[in-house]
């Protein structure tokens, strides 16, 4: 699942990378916004979907989650600012609730 020493998230103006996941923002079709239950606590997560059809999820434990939020409604033309997704995401505790942020 998720391990303990997870690779930190890059952003570029050009795209971001992950570890071996490397996409141009021109790619993305898609980013889903979603909650995973952990026992005791909750993680946010966002898959990114592509346009050749693979998708990848980052979250909010791997370091440079805070940049990646800053980029992407710059990036992304129409995709929210944090705070306009991340309360109904967080809340209630652990239930999925899924949103949809962004689609070209």
């Amino acid at each position: 699942m998720f391990k303990p020493r997870d690779e930190p998230i890059l952003t570029t103006d050009e795209g971001c990378s992950c570890g071996d996941t490397r996409v141009t923002w021109s790619e993305i079709d898609e980013v889903h916004a979603f909650k995973k239950a952990l026992f005791t606590t909750d993680l946010i997560c966002l898959e990114f979907v592509t346009s050749h059809g693979t998708s990848f999820v980052l979250h909010e434990e791997r370091p440079g989650w805070d940049e990646l939020l800053e980029h992407l409604p710059r990036i992304l033309s129409g995709f929210p600012p944090r705070d306009a997704w991340w309360g109904e995401v967080a809340f209630p505790p652990f239930a999925t609730s899924p949103r949809i942020l962004y689609k070209r």
